[in-house]
């Protein structure tokens, strides 16, 4: 099976002041895993992830963008580990504004691209990253260009 990263430009967020402060920073504001025909949402409101169809991620959001990873062999293993990973908290929650406050230097932990990155972690040895979907494909374009090479 395949393994994809997939980005998204979402029309709107959380609130609009967070909104706001993604679109100054960063392209993309959403990201989530695919699997073949399965793609794998880590909202910070959701207690697990959600899976959905192909289908239905492209009625929900039009703008994203696949990446490749690699291949998958097991997908129970994938469904154990994300349904392990922690829930957002209020901690997090504040993290979050820390995060934009500091420039970056606070890291963000358990939204949609730690859980991502966790993810692609556990499954290929990618880099965690702690920032923005921007820096996550560039985290999974470096790990590609030295995987391929």
């Amino acid at each position: 099976m395949k393994l994809y990263l997939r980005v998204y430009k979402l029309e709107r967020m959380i609130s609009p002041y967070v909104d706001m402060l993604q679109r100054t920073v960063c392209k993309w504001n959403h990201c989530s895993i695919r699997v073949e025909d399965i793609v794998i949402h880590f909202f910070d409101t959701y207690q697990c992830p959600r899976w959905v169809t192909l289908e239905t991620d492209a009625r929900l959001y039009n703008t994203y963008e696949d990446i490749y990873i690699g291949d998958l062999n097991n997908l129970q293993v994938l469904r154990d580990f994300t349904n392990s990973l922690p829930k957002f908290s209020n901690y997090d929650a504040i993290s979050h504004h820390l995060w934009y406050y500091t420039f970056g230097l606070w890291p963000k932990r358990n939204d949609c691209v730690d859980k991502c990155s966790a993810t692609l972690t556990y499954l290929c040895n990618i880099p965690r990253c702690y920032s923005t979907p921007d820096k996550l494909i560039e985290i999974v374009h470096d790990y590609r260009n030295k995987r391929f090479r």
